[in-house]
């Protein structure tokens, strides 16, 4: 996947609220205009909060990297889902992931910065503005801290199956 002008790490992590449940993360050659190739998330049996399909910034030997992602205003990407579903589009940033070293372990790391998104079974894109992103709990630490930006996130639903696609996700100026 690429994000602005900056290849992320290949392979995408998944994480479930550990309730009996699968989820798969697919290449599909399903064209939508000039590109013929997307994501797709797919998954069912999560009964807690359901399941995140996580794409850390990474270098070349694996390792998590801070992205400066303050010249961009929003983040855009394409999707559709099968069944109409809402998905929780999340940002993350030195001050909310666990690694940053800002945020305490078991109180208030993983609040990521986010968005609602309402997905249909039409190809449709979204943007969401920075200036948009809000925190599920109190943000402890300011605002999203576009300069050391350390991921993106899809937080995918419990007590559904989904199959959500995903396509040319970039930063938008």
């Amino acid at each position: 996947l690429a994000v602005g002008d900056r290849t992320m790490g290949s392979e995408a992590q998944t994480f479930t609220d550990n309730t009996p449940g699968t989820i798969s993360v697919l290449v599909a050659s399903e064209p939508r205009c000039t590109s013929t190739k997307s994501s797709v998330l797919s998954g069912s049996g999560f009964t807690f909060w359901g399941a995140v399909v996580a794409l850390d910034f990474k270098g070349g030997g694996g390792q998590r990297l801070f992205y400066d992602a303050s010249r961009y205003k929003g983040i855009q990407f394409y999707a559709r889902a099968v069944a109409a579903t809402t998905v929780r589009l999340k940002i993350s940033d030195r001050n909310t992931a666990r690694w940053g070293g800002k945020c305490t372990v078991g109180t208030n790391c993983d609040d990521y910065w986010g968005r609602q998104l309402a997905l249909g079974p039409e190809w449709k894109r979204y943007y969401v503005a920075f200036n948009d992103l809000d925190t599920l709990r109190m943000p402890v630490f300011g605002p999203y801290l576009a300069t050391e930006t350390t991921g993106i996130e899809f937080v995918l639903p419990a007590n559904a199956a989904f199959e959500v696609h995903v396509d040319d996700i970039s930063f938008v100026k």
